[in-house]
């Protein structure tokens, strides 16, 4: 399945017109999750399953090129009581192009901090990755769907040895300063009417040559 998924990728970048995330755009995610708790936990009545949500803000510092911090929240009810996970992610994502608008393929890794409140209270830290895809509706909005795993190596007050958890979300998000300009002439792409200027080139609105 993940070979195939990753062919149709390759084949979608090489049939169109690639639209990278420049430097300096902005993404703002909601987003609700399905989160799955490491057995070892003993979190949940129904095997640790449970929904929640959060959200994520990310900087494209170079092209395609992320850093993103992330807050989620679930709360969970079992034979620990009600406990509250609140894992904290901060992490660099690489987006590949794969069409029109935003739409690429996520691929990151970085630090989480698991927090777990209410009934219970302790802190572990972690590393986290996720892998997913942007569909992008517009320049500005998409879907985003994640798969997030965060493995814990050395749990606080020795719990186990150590613990995988997983999750899905689903969400919208909101790119803010992104801009497609091919040619580099100074008009976005939707705008030019004359794609492909040599670079340098004096143009009008239009982005066709003023000479």
């Amino acid at each position: 399945m993940l070979r195939s998924i990753v062919g149709l990728a390759f084949l979608l970048a090489g049939t169109t017109v690639l639209r990278a995330q420049t430097s300096g755009t902005f993404e703002i995610t909601g987003f609700s999750r399905y989160a799955k708790f490491d057995d070892t936990l003993d979190l949940g009545s129904n095997g640790g399953d449970a929904f929640g949500g959060g959200g994520t803000l990310g900087i494209f510092f170079l092209r395609n090129f992320a850093i993103e911090a992330e807050a989620a929240y679930t709360k969970t009810d079992g034979p620990l009581g009600s406990v509250s996970n609140i894992p904290l992610r901060g992490r660099l994502t690489y987006h590949i192009p794969l069409g029109s608008n935003a739409t690429a393929i996520r691929l990151g890794a970085g630090y989480v901090r698991n927090r777990y409140r209410e009934d219970q209270s302790f802190d572990d830290d972690g590393v986290t990755g996720v892998v997913g895809i942007r569909l992008g509706f517009s320049e500005k909005l998409s879907l985003l769907f994640d798969a997030t795993v965060d493995y814990v190596p050395s749990p606080d007050a020795s719990r186990a040895d150590q613990y995988t958890n997983l999750a899905g979300q689903l969400g919208l998000s909101f790119l803010l300063g992104n801009s497609y300009d091919k040619d580099k002439d100074g008009v976005k792409d939707k705008a030019d009417r004359c794609p492909g200027t040599l670079k340098g080139k004096a143009v009008d609105a239009a982005g066709c040559s003023a000479s």
